[in-house]
């Protein structure tokens, strides 16, 4: 086998299994629980741009919305991004 197929295959075998880890703690009540806790507590679903716009306070809400995109998309729920997660 060629060397960078077998990198490619190990790599996506590593995107599985933390697909299917990041599932099993979020696919539980409990873990749907403190998603939903994540998405109200860092305003997930409102704008970055807030009336007394900072660029800086922007980014920061940014950075706290990749966190449960990345959570919601390892969890294999990209499309449940509301309050109801």
């Amino acid at each position: 086998m060629d060397p960078r197929e077998a990198i490619k295959q190990s790599n996506e075998e590593v995107q599985r299994q933390r697909e299917a880890l990041y599932t099993r703690v979020f696919g539980t009540n409990d873990g749907r629980a403190v998603l939903r806790d994540l998405v109200t507590a860092f305003d997930f679903n409102q704008s970055s741009f807030q009336e007394d716009f900072n660029p800086h306070k922007a980014a920061l809400r940014d950075g706290h919305k990749e966190v449960i995109r990345t959570i919601l998309s390892l969890s294999s729920k990209p499309q449940e991004t509301s309050h109801e997660v």
